[in-house]
Parts: structure tokens; C-alpha cells; sequence
């Protein structure tokens, strides 16, 4: 993990992330990809008519993981997801056959052209590396991220990937923490926290006794406290 001159410097022992909005990103979009999954079968919806249905179907839905520590089946994982597209899609699955259009749009997000590092992340995640520092992610997913880890080749630099529907808990539970925290060795104390959402992440990490940083890349939060705007501004906090 590097030497022990380089760990004796380090204020932190562990830098954990949040994965999506934070390290990577759906791409081009999300609405972009089932507008033109739709379009390929016949149905035509604008891109912003689905990101504002998707926004608020994403809020309103049940959440994926119960907190009840148990790991989601793959066919709970994929029945989730396809109640939230049948409901983006309600008013046109006349028009389409929605079976095969869930099952296209749903390979396409295991698709790695559906998805993008963003272009600060593997330089940060060498230098930390470098540094010492122990490194976790620590994110509300399905069962597919770590595979999207490794396709998109960030898996090596981390010590453990905590999915929250393999733990069966999701953030703000303070469980999914405490099990990245088993899992890496350290105490709340010796980490910090990097993510984009001021509730899930921010708050949550804080609330468990580990330092966070929020990460607003779109300046959604300008006067947020512990703000950067990118990763390459997190040297200020370690």
C-alpha cells in the first residue's frame, strides 16, 4: 500500500467513494439511451419527457435494497428495474413490444459504451494508491457494478467494492458503511468519504463518524460545506 514514511504522513488511513455521479457516469445519458432504445422500436419519446418521468419514477419507486441484509436474486434486481422502465414507457406500450425492448435496453447498460470514467478519476486513484492510502467504493448498485469496474479498469486500485444489493443494505443505512470499514480493517475515524449527494452521501458518512467530502461536479451546491468540483481539489482535504 505504499511505504511507511508515505502512511505516517497521511492524515486519513482510507479514502472510500461513491460510484455513480462520483467516479463514473451513464453515457451520454440516461434519457439519451432509452430515447433512442425506444426510437429503434418504434416509439419516439423526447429526451427531456423521459429524464423528467425518470427522475421522479426514481424517487417515488420503492427502493431496490430493504435493508434487511440480504443479497438481492438476479431476478429481483432486473424485475426492479423493469417496473421503473415500464412506468418511463406507460403510455406507449401498445406501440412496442415491451418484453424485447426492456430486454435490449437493459444489455445495453451492461453495455461498457453506456458508460464513462470521469477524466479525473484514474489520476486521483493512482496518486492515492501511491500515497498509501487504503481504498474502498462504497455505493447503492445492482450486482452488475463490479463487473463494470473491471471493464472499466478501476477494480485493482481498490481494497473492496461494497455493492449495497449484495450487502442488502443501501446508503444512508449506516450497515453498508460499517461492512467497508470490517472489510478494509479501519475505524470511522482513520477514513473519508467522497460522493455527489449531500443526503446519501455527505450526511450518511458523517452521521457514522467518517469524515465526507461532497462532491458537486455540475455546481448544483454552491454553498454546500466540504465542497470540490473535482477530484483533483481533494488534496485540499487530506
Amino acid at each position: 500500500m505504499g511505504n511507511s514514511s508515505t502512511k505516517t504522513s497521511n492524515k486519513f488511513e482510507g479514502i472510500f467513494f461513491d460510484a455513480g455521479n462520483t467516479l463514473l457516469t451513464v453515457y451520454p445519458s440516461v434519457a439519451h439511451i432509452y430515447s433512442h432504445a425506444a426510437a429503434d422500436f418504434g416509439v419516439n419519446v423526447g429526451m427531456e419527457t423521459i429524464e423528467e418521468s425518470f427522475k421522479q419514477l426514481w424517487v417515488q419507486t420503492a427502493p431496490l435494497v430493504s435493508n434487511e441484509g440480504h443479497r438481492l436474486t438476479y431476478e429481483k434486481e432486473r424485475d426492479w428495474w423493469k417496473f421503473l422502465v415500464h412506468e418511463v414507457f406507460r403510455d406507449h406500450l401498445d406501440a412496442m413490444d415491451f418484453e424485447q425492448f426492456f430486454e435490449h435496453l437493459y444489455r445495453r447498460f451492461e453495455d461498457i459504451e453506456s458508460w464513462r470514467l470521469y477524466e479525473d478519476v484514474l489520476t486521483i486513484l493512482a496518486d492515492l494508491k501511491e500515497r498509501g492510502y487504503t481504498l474502498a467504493i462504497v455505493s447503492n448498485w445492482d450486482s452488475r457494478l463490479p463487473s463494470l469496474c473491471d471493464r472499466l479498469g478501476i477494480t485493482s486500485f481498490f481494497h473492496t467494492v461494497v455493492v449495497s444489493s449484495l450487502v442488502g443494505y443501501e446508503k444512508p443505512h449506516p450497515h453498508i458503511f460499517q461492512i467497508a470499514l470490517d472489510q478494509t480493517g479501519l475505524s470511522a475515524n482513520q477514513v473519508m468519504y467522497i460522493g455527489d449527494d449531500p443526503f446519501l452521501d455527505y450526511q450518511a458518512a458523517r452521521k457514522v463518524g467518517i469524515q465526507s467530502v461532497h462532491l458537486d461536479r455540475n455546481n448544483r451546491f454552491p454553498d454546500h460545506p466540504d465542497r470540490i468540483t473535482s477530484l483533483s481539489e481533494l488534496h485540499r482535504f487530506l
